[in-house]
């Protein structure tokens, strides 16, 4: 409540009852020597803005809405106590023409203050009125309600005085009385009243609370707020108000804030909330050094909250399985080299080489290989070097390293892809890369060549041939491997075989070579129509090539190959050097008589004489 002393040498007035009334809110001192100028009441209130202290003066004489220039008054102020301001000068500011106290206009919500009222009180309805600005004053008025004591001051008696019928001037008298409070702040539409830099109004037409510092609408600020709230903290982030307007946050959102501005302690609303639905509390994450603001700056041990659907259906390492399954399936949802490949559902957006292959997971992913696979892959993806245990591997088991295989420009994930001479490795591969039914794997122990079909050790065979193999001719004697095997014959020995089988074209190796040793070339013996096979069966005069046949075709005891060397003829009994005999002679031979004197020639070599001198014999014989 406010009271106050009054004190004037004008103002004791005496109503016509012979009372004198005088109620005072303030003190008001007026000078005057006139008594023409009457002025019957004095009041005060707060004009309709609730900026301005508004001093209202009854009846000037008749209806005058305008007042000359020096009818000025002076306005001094002391709140609860304190040293008086006075505003010096103020000018009027207007008036009102029958209209009774009532109607006047004031702060709605607020009361008017009568100081002074004469016998001739509310008899004339003519005002005029001062305002003087609040501020100007020092009175800020708010729900604690200082005691104000006011004192107005007449500065020319000749436009403004007040009479009192029987009383010489001047007049002075002192009553104490017990004066209207200060309207409360949020009645005051231009007021601040919680300091957020919004006023009364404004909070009234937002829908919020103007008496609740944190309850605003921050664009609609229009007035600086003040320190108390500048220093505090509405959503408790520990980041206070005034810093968050300059890093451009929400107030009053605890999850919208600068994590490097915190300058106050946040709440413990805050600490125990989780901003960015991790599962790990604020607090616990400030403590951690992880972000609270980056769902995927965590630490899983740390988790003590239900996460949000948000972080359940996200894929913080980018692993293409959500950090939910992640949980469920028990890897790591920061790990994007730990994760189930049955478990992806989202896209692969790591680019990490889990498995080394020097293939991205996100590439992988779209190349539907598998990221955790070093040996799945698709080689013209490869777009980060490869690791050393990848370079050291051997993907498709051709015993050459997925290293050297890139050297030379082969396919490691083809195992039929190599350079023999680049095997350094076990071989073990059980594909058949040249198709002759023996396992690479085989080939490499057996020491014969997994890329050639005709090196290959036939007792190893495990496989069944290619269709290629069996049409093929190892040896080329003419005759299919296939029907070699069929025929049991040797595949890999042009001379094994079985002439009536043979339906390909000789090579021309073979077609040269000499099978049997007789000195006709193969390819000459099936022109002449003698068996390639029988190195007794050929045309003497088809010889073209060294006879190594050690047979005895003609039964003389001599062998092929001497014969040739003795220029005889091995296919003539007759033909023969005696002295080159080596073998045993044929029955046949040992009957006949070369030389016709009628001793058989097993009886001429018997009696010593010469089997092929007509005249070199035994008679008796």
């Amino acid at each position: 409540m406010v009271t106050g002393p009054w004190s004037s040498n004008l103002f004791s007035m005496k109503d016509r009852y012979g009372k004198i009334l005088l109620l005072i809110l303030s003190f008001i001192a007026f000078n005057s020597n006139y008594s023409f100028g009457h002025a019957v009441q004095v009041a005060w209130g707060f004009d309709p803005s609730g900026t301005n202290l508004r001093i209202y003066i009854e009846h000037w004489h008749g209806d005058l809405l305008s007042f000359p220039g020096t009818a000025t008054i002076d306005v001094s102020v002391s709140v609860a106590g304190g040293a008086p301001i006075t505003a010096v000068g103020v000018l009027p500011t207007g008036g009102f023409i029958n209209t009774s106290i009532g109607s006047l206009p004031i702060l709605a919500g607020t009361t008017m203050n009568i100081i002074v009222n004469t016998s001739g009180g509310n008899a004339y309805n003519d005002w005029g009125y001062w305002d003087t600005p609040l501020s100007s004053l020092g009175i800020a008025c708010d729900n604690a309600n200082p005691p104000i004591a006011l004192t107005v001051t007449v500065n020319n008696p000749a436009d403004v005085i007040f009479t009192a019928t029987g009383f010489s001037y001047p007049q002075t008298a002192v009553t104490a009385v017990n004066a209207p409070d200060c309207p409360p702040c949020e009645t005051i539409p231009t007021n601040d009243c919680d300091g957020d830099g919004v006023i009364n109004s404004q909070e009234s037409a937002d829908g919020t609370d103007p008496l609740d510092s944190c309850s605003f609408v921050l664009a609609s600020a229009t007035m600086a707020p003040s320190v108390d709230w500048t220093n505090a903290d509405c959503d408790g982030d520990g980041v206070s108000n005034g810093q968050e307007v300059i890093d451009g946050t929400a107030l009053l959102d605890p999850c919208s804030f600068n994590l490097s501005s915190v300058n106050v302690t946040p709440s413990t609303a805050w600490d125990a909330a989780d901003c960015d639905g991790d599962g790990v509390s604020n607090a616990q994450e400030v403590t951690d050094g992880t972000d609270p603001l980056d769902a995927c700056s965590f630490n899983l041990s740390n988790a003590s909250l239900a996460p949000s659907a948000a972080w359940n259906a996200g894929d913080c390492d980018g692993d293409g399985v959500s950090n939910a399954q992640e949980v469920l399936d028990g890897t790591d949802p920061l790990d994007d080299c730990s994760y189930s490949t049955a478990s992806i559902t989202l896209t692969v957006t790591s680019t990490a080489d889990c498995d080394g292959d020097g293939v991205p997971n996100s590439q992988e992913s779209i190349d539907g290989t598998d990221g955790q696979d070093l040996c799945s892959f698709n080689l013209s993806n490869a777009s980060v070097t490869p690791s050393a245990a990848w370079g050291a591997a051997d993907c498709d088991g051709d015993g050459v390293s997925n290293a050297n295989e890139v050297v030379d420009g082969t396919d490691p994930l083809d195992d039929c892809s190599y350079s023999p001479a680049s095997i350094t490795l076990i071989v073990s591969s059980n594909g058949d890369c040249d198709g002759d039914g023996v396992p690479n794997s085989q080939e490499s122990i057996d020491g014969t060549d997994g890329q050639d079909p005709c090196s290959f050790n036939l007792s190893s065979a495990s496989l069944a041939p290619s269709a290629a193999w069996n049409a093929a001719d190892c040896d080329g004697d003419g005759v299919s491997n296939a029907q070699e095997v069929s025929d049991g014959t040797n595949l890999l020995d042009a001379c094994s075989f079985n002439l009536s089988n043979a339906s390909l074209a000789p090579s021309a190796a073979w077609d040269a070579g000499d099978c049997d040793g007789d000195g006709v070339s193969n390819g000459q013996e099936v022109s002449g129509g003698t068996d390639p096979l029988d190195d007794c069966s050929y045309l003497t005069a088809s010889i073209t090539l060294i006879v190594t046949s050690m047979a005895d075709c003609d039964g003389d005891g001599v062998p092929n190959n001497q014969e040739s060397i003795d220029g005889t003829d091995g296919q003539d009994p007759c033909s023969f050097n005696l002295s080159s005999a080596s073998v045993s002679t044929s029955a046949a031979w040992d009957a006949a008589d070369c030389d016709g004197d009628g001793v058989s020639n097993a009886q001429e070599v018997t009696d010593g004489s010469d089997p092929l001198d007509a005249c070199s014999f035994n008679l008796s014989n």
